[in-house]
This record gives structure tokens, sequence and C-alpha cells, in this order.
């Protein structure tokens, strides 16, 4: 599985799946190495696969909380947020202090307006981190009622930095502004023309348009900057599976 991670880390997916289904035979119930295939098959576009493996690696390792974060990341990137949320409590319930899971939860309660929920995980993850500015952050825009969208977009005409657009670009990508998002990825691109990531944001927007030429060049270009990036790759896989079938 180690070896198999280290071709996955430079995008040799086809190698890097034969060395993880060579572990399986050895070991077919090991929860990690099933959540680490569905990270494979995920960037090689096969999101049926990915799920698949996900529910298996939670099925043998239903105590193991890395497990609830890692499928709640793939689903959040999926659309299938409700499911996320469902998967990230179930992360923190287990170990309360996974703040990779508290950091993902908050921004999509908050964005679906659950505030109250907002205010009960920023002030426990105060608790566990005094001063943290991301809980800090989204307790008081919880307070205020705002939502983030509209909090970012009253600041971003003093924006400065490509991540501050970078971040603006995911949260229109979020509320399915995707011209938004592609709008605000390039300003980012303006600032920082070698950000991958920024590219990456207007692939994926294309993709929800089923823009899949425009997607599949953006993330063509994303890699260039940054070869092996597996978001990057994984959505290309996706544009150009979709592509095929026209």
């Amino acid at each position: 599985m180690n070896y198999g991670l280290v071709f996955m880390g430079k995008a040799s997916y086809d190698t890097a799946n034969y060395y993880f289904t060579k572990a399986l035979e050895f070991c077919p119930r090991y929860s990690l190495l099933h959540v680490n295939m569905a990270v494979l098959k995920n960037a090689m576009g096969d999101k049926k696969a990915a799920d698949e493996y996900f529910k298996r690696g939670i099925q043998y390792g239903a105590d193991e909380a890395g497990n609830y974060y890692f499928y709640a990341r793939f689903l959040r990137d999926n659309g299938r947020k409700d499911e996320a949320i469902d998967n990230l409590y179930k992360s923190i319930r287990i170990v309360d202090a996974r703040m990779d899971a508290r950091y993902m939860l908050i921004p999509l309660l908050y964005e679906q307006k659950r505030f109250e929920e907002v205010k009960s995980v920023a002030k426990r993850t105060l608790e566990l981190a005094p001063g943290d500015p991301t809980a800090t952050s989204y307790l008081q825009m919880a307070n205020s009622g705002k939502s983030q969208l509209q909090v970012e977009e009253e600041a971003s005409a003093n924006y400065t930095k490509p991540e501050q657009f970078l971040n603006l670009s995911l949260l229109y990508y979020n509320a399915a502004n995707y011209q938004g998002c592609i709008t605000a990825a390039k300003k980012a691109l303006a600032l920082k023309p070698d950000y991958a990531e920024a590219y990456n944001n207007i692939c994926s927007a294309y993709n929800a348009m089923n823009q899949f030429a425009e997607g599949a060049k953006a993330c063509e270009e994303a890699l260039k900057v940054k070869p092996g990036y597996a978001l990057a790759q994984g959505n290309l896989n996706w544009a150009k599976s979709q592509l095929q079938k026209k």
C-alpha cells in the first residue's frame, strides 16, 4: 500500500492501482487501504467506485475518525453536502479534537444557514483551541446572520491577495454561481499567474456548467503548473470522460 501511495503522489494512477489491488489480496478488510483506493479512484475520475471504496473503508473501520473525514471531503467536493456534514459529525464524535474535520464542518453548516449549529461547533472549537481565527470568524458571522458569501463579497473590493480571490471563487462555486467562481479565480490568476488551484476552480466551474472542453483546458493548465495535482487530474479525467460521451 505504501509503495502504491508513492505512485499516487506522482499521479501514476495505473501503477498505484496495481499495488493497491495487490495489497487488497493480502488484507481485504484493511480500512485505510480501502480509503486510499477510494481517493485513487476519485483522482482517476471513477466517482462511483470511489464511493463504494469509501463505504467499505468505513464498514471495516467504523471507529476511525479519518475514514469519515476523507469520505466527507469527497462528498463535499461532489455536491453531497448533507451527507458530508453527517460524516463530519461522526468524525468529531470519535475524535473531538479532529480540527480538520471541524474546519470543514463549520463552513458547510454556515453555507446552509444552520447558524445555531455553527455557534455550537465554533464554541467547542474555541474551547479546544482558544483564539482560533476560523472558529472566531464564523462565530461572529453566525451572530450577524449574513452568509459567508455576502461577507466576502463586501470585503472583496479591498482584496490584494490571490488567496482571497481563490476563497471567493470557491464560495461562488458552492453557491452554484459558476460564472462568479470563474471571474474570481481569474482575478486570483491576475495576481498569481502560476496558481494551479485557481485553474482547478475554473475547471470545476466549467464542468459544473457541462462546458467540458473549457474545463479540460483549465485543468491542463493547472497540471502544467503543478504536475501530479490529484484534484485537478480527477477533474480533468471527469471532463474527458464526459467529452467522450458526446
